[in-house]
């Protein structure tokens, strides 16, 4: 099927005053925190105050421009013009589905480095499909985005950004969940992640319920620990995709370092500290890992835990080699759980047209894009 650009109305459109954010010095103001709204404005002569109002036209009522900020006195919204911008990313073009819901973002940030997000329906409102790199390392061999490598970390600001902008092309604005399964391994950008989180989750900020942010990893050694101390209750999703060491080495490359014992101790321990069920994510390949005694001995390996395996369907990628398992596969794999009494689902593949389906994320070059 052929994917579509969608025109990109007026509302999606990125903000007047946005400028060349690949060359400009003016510092995006999503990049700072609100107390440093407050030190920049009281440094151009303004009360600390105008700092609040800043952050709410940002992340409250998505200004586009520094003029609609109306309670700012004309002056005040000049001199931040001159000086700053809102966001650190851009939408460069937006493709919509054939589905006529999921539509994927593709974004410039500085360096003219690519970023890619994908709008989802669910029942209750829109998932935001964010990324918290530019591409990735973990070299995971069926996976559009490890295939391309990791060319940056993204900042905070540019991960909070993927979430404002998304908001102005939801229906109603309204973005039920947001997961961070786009490009990149999250807990490889662990502190940047932190802070994003933070400010989506904060009253001050965009207000977002901790419960509804899930963080998809394939599980570094030590910083699922460090996510169950976090204060907020996010939820988890471990990409397993293979139930021994021996084939998960293959198709997860970084599990060498740090195998399937481990990380089901570390996986329990969250479960344990937060209360919260983990996600094993599994994406089903064609005589690789969807026979009958895989199956079982995913199974065994997750037993006891409060957990629930996700099944995914395969998203072609070209030249990788591997083929998605026939539906027939999928459901006797889905069975096999089900009767050994795991909890499992199998995800509807949205986005497919598009390249915007799991795996598929490639940080594609807009050449229409200025």
């Amino acid at each position: 099927m052929t994917q579509r650009a969608s025109v990109v109305d007026s509302v999606s459109q990125p903000p007047a005053d946005a400028g060349d954010i690949t060359g400009s010095d003016r510092i995006p103001l999503t990049s700072l925190t609100l107390e440093e709204l407050r030190d920049l404005v009281e440094a151009m002569g303004e009360t600390r105050y105008r700092g609040d109002q800043i952050g709410r036209w940002l992340y409250r009522r998505l200004a586009t421009e520094f003029d609609q900020m109306s309670d700012l006195s004309a002056k005040l919204r000049r001199d931040l013009g001159q000086r700053s911008r809102l966001h650190a990313l851009k939408i460069a073009r937006v493709l919509d589905s054939a589905d006529g819901v999921t539509r994927k973002l593709l974004l410039t940030g500085s360096g003219g480095v690519s970023v890619e997000s994908v709008l989802l329906p669910r029942r209750r409102g829109m998932t935001l499909c964010l990324s918290s790199q530019a591409g990735c390392a973990m070299r995971c061999p069926f996976c559009a985005t490890g295939l391309g490598g990791l060319r940056r970390n993204l900042s905070s600001g540019e991960i909070v950004d993927q979430y404002l902008l998304a908001r102005r092309l939801a229906p109603g604005g309204d973005i039920g969940s947001i997961v961070f399964m786009g490009m990149g391994e999250p807990l490889a950008n662990l502190k940047n992640v932190k802070s994003a989180v933070e400010r989506l989750v904060s009253s001050e900020y965009c207000g977002l319920g901790a419960r509804r942010i899930t963080i998809s990893t394939i599980g570094l050694r030590g910083r699922i620990r460090r996510l169950a101390e976090w204060p907020w209750r996010v939820g988890l999703a471990i990409s397993l995709h293979a139930p021994n060491d021996e084939l998960r080495c293959r198709l997860v490359p970084p599990s060498r370092s740090f195998g399937l014992e481990e990380l089901m101790a570390e996986s329990v321990y969250y479960q344990r500290k937060t209360g919260r069920r983990v996600s094993y994510e599994y994406v089903m390949l064609d005589s690789v890992n969807d026979s009958p005694d895989h199956a079982r001995a995913l199974r065994d390996l997750v037993a006891g835990q409060l957990c629930h395996i996700n099944l995914i369907p395969y998203n072609s990628v070209a030249g990788t080699g591997y083929r998605g398992s026939p539906r027939a596969a999928i459901e006797r794999f889905r069975q096999a759980l089900e009767l050994g009494g795991v909890p499992v689902t199998v995800r509807r593949p949205r986005g497919r047209d598009i390249a915007a389906a799991c795996g598929q994320l490639a940080g594609e070059k807009d050449e229409t894009a200025s």
